[in-house]
């Protein structure tokens, strides 16, 4: 899923309450805090349709703000340390689950390996899930999101 879409995904399920955008920029944050130089990158270069090697600091961020293993071990530090902070997290957790089912081991033939590694560091498991960008899957989404809007604004 891309990031507006994040963004709207996590607006759309906390319509009512208070913090909907600080909420909906902590549900990018997982893509902003890895992938942000690679897009970047990507922009200037002008790069199209041609393998980019994604640098190994990406990665390593990558796979750490989209393991269900790490946000379950920032989720119990919050526990410990105030409750009340927890609806915060919620965001990042949505985007690691929404992520499992929509990146691919092979992302439109940009990166080798896009898939979610939920267990990482330990593990190296991942779903290959289905290309969001082939197929008008992203079209899709947001034909769904814009209905989702209306339904739940009226």
């Amino acid at each position: 899923m891309d990031i507006v879409a994040h963004f709207l995904l996590v607006y759309l399920l906390f319509l009512k309450h208070p913090d909907k955008i600080l909420l909906s920029l902590i549900g990018i944050c997982p893509d902003l805090l890895s992938l942000s130089s690679y897009y970047l990158r990507l922009f200037l270069k002008k790069i199209k349709k041609k393998k980019i090697k994604i640098y190994l600091l990406e990665k390593y961020i990558y796979r750490l703000t989209h393991s269900l293993l790490i946000f379950t071990l920032v989720f119990i530090m919050f526990y410990l340390i105030n409750k009340s902070l927890l609806i915060y997290l919620i965001p990042w957790l949505i985007h690691i689950l929404v992520d499992i089912p929509t990146h691919s081991k092979n992302y439109h033939n940009l990166l080798e390996d896009f898939s979610t590694k939920i267990l990482w560091p330990f593990s190296d498991i991942s779903f290959d899930g289905f290309d969001w960008v082939k197929g008008y899957a992203l079209f899709k989404l947001y034909v769904l999101l814009i209905i989702s809007y209306f339904l739940f604004m009226f």
